[in-house]
């Protein structure tokens, strides 16, 4: 009787190590807040933007969502906008780095759009700003590198509104210095951006 007691209890002292589910580490990789001080159109006709950021090594990241801010012009108001998202490798360019090859791209994804209760400065004064936050349909594991992650509004694209992406200081840990934009999309020129107060977009990965 005594010996099937002490094998009964140290059943329960091992099972529940034994059934313990791994567990994966969810963080941010790029950190970088608004400031509302700076924005930049990201719709104006086929016009994207891009911003830069390094997977340090030495293991792989997956990425499965990421944040961003912003405001919709001349109204401020087209919280059902959708998003064209593309990650580029890194490639260097005439004047300066810009998006390369493409690792993945994603059509057509609905963010899910939260009112700050800030006010962002923009060419057509100041507007709400809104955290406009994507989920990836599946991860994206990259490889340890520099990556581009390029944006463009296509619900107000061509139509009155116009979306506009603001600016952050740089993530100083994983943040690479500058942003890009493209005159098309689907991207085929790359202007990679002349530096000024603050030169990356507010992104959150």
């Amino acid at each position: 009787m005594k010996s099937a007691s002490l094998k009964f209890a140290l059943t329960l002292a091992i099972l529940p190590f034994v059934a313990a589910p791994t567990v994966t580490a969810q963080q941010a990789l790029l950190d970088q807040q608004p400031s509302q001080l700076f924005s930049l159109s990201a719709d104006f006709g086929f016009e994207s933007l891009a911003d830069n950021f390094v997977i340090p090594g030495p293991d792989d990241v997956s990425v499965i969502e990421f944040s961003i801010w912003g405001t919709w012009a001349t109204t401020g108001q087209s919280t059902n906008d959708s998003f064209d998202v593309y990650i580029h490798h890194n490639t260097a360019g005439p004047t300066g780095d810009v998006p390369g090859a493409l690792v993945t791209t994603i059509l057509g994804l609905t963010p899910t759009v939260w009112s700050t209760g800030n006010s962002l400065p923009t060419f057509v004064g100041s507007l709400p700003e809104y955290k406009l936050e994507f989920t990836l349909p599946s991860a994206a594991t990259l490889t340890p590198g520099t990556y581009w992650l390029q944006l463009y509004s296509t619900g107000s694209s061509g139509t009155a509104e116009e979306f506009i992406w603001e600016m952050a200081p740089q993530d100083l840990i994983n943040g690479a210095q500058c942003m890009a934009w493209s005159l098309e999309t689907p991207d085929i020129t790359w202007w990679p951006c002349t530096p000024f107060p603050e030169t990356n977009m507010a992104l959150l990965v």
